[in-house]
């Protein structure tokens, strides 16, 4: 899953990779420098978000306005999460995302 938006609000945009299988998403923050690695270290400006094992974090994925700023929010859903039950975890967009 892959979804995209400007969440640190600098009005370029971001990218984010799910991971599903292995419970994490990865947030690559654009940049004019937006290079072609996909390696998530602090030079790619990516941040990695690790859920529950086995939960399915990162099974969707989506950047909207959750929280009715300026900036748009990461919602990760992990439909496993808690045996089944499922649950969508919202990340609030703006000058320090996540």
């Amino acid at each position: 899953m892959a979804a995209n938006g400007s969440l640190d609000g600098d009005a370029i945009d971001d990218l984010v990779v799910a991971a599903a299988g292995s419970d994490t998403v990865y947030v690559y923050f654009g940049n004019a420098a937006f290079g072609t690695s996909a390696t998530c270290n602090s030079t790619t400006h990516c941040q990695a978000i690790t859920g529950s094992t086995g939960s399915y974090f990162g099974g969707d994925v989506a950047v909207g306005d959750v929280g009715d700023t300026t900036a748009p929010d990461l919602v990760i859903g992990a439909p496993s999460f808690n045996g089944g039950q499922g649950r969508a975890f919202i990340y609030f967009g703006g000058a320090n995302p996540i």
